[in-house]
């Protein structure tokens, strides 16, 4: 689990064609719980993926998305709930909920599992946040 602001997004074809990924470029800006076997280095991008994307081929463009999975933006910070892949480096989301942060503030950018409306209208101070997420165990 951590805090990181999206730098750059490649999008690529299922293995069958069916579907598109992203694979974002990401900057943690902090640690908060680290997954088993993860390898944080200092100032190094980690690489997010997420399920969906656009992408042009042939002068064709061609998108996919999912509707529990949003796009992230470019130069967004957001809290990733990830999981360490050793094989490729990389760390798929884990869980569908995703938190912007803007201004200070949490915000949600999925209606799955948090039932407190402030993430949705006006936002979460990003200190209660933290707060409440050090005080998770995270498996």
């Amino acid at each position: 689990m951590f805090l990181g602001e999206v730098l750059s997004v490649e999008v690529f074809p299922t293995e069958n064609g069916a579907f598109l990924f992203s694979d974002y470029q990401v900057r943690p800006t902090q640690v908060i719980r680290a997954t088993k076997g993860s390898k944080f280095v200092k100032g190094a991008n980690v690489s997010v993926s997420r399920p969906g994307g656009q992408i042009t081929v042939d002068g064709r463009q061609f998108s996919a998305t999912h509707n529990v999975y949003p796009p992230l933006r470019i130069g967004a910070t957001y809290l990733f709930f990830t999981e360490y892949l050793p094989k490729s480096r990389s760390y798929p989301t884990r869980s569908s909920e995703l938190f912007e942060l803007a201004e200070g503030r949490f915000f949600a950018k999925t209606r799955v599992y948090v039932a407190d409306e402030d993430f949705y209208e006006r936002g979460v101070e990003e200190t209660k946040v933290l707060g409440w997420l050090r005080q998770v165990r995270c498996r």
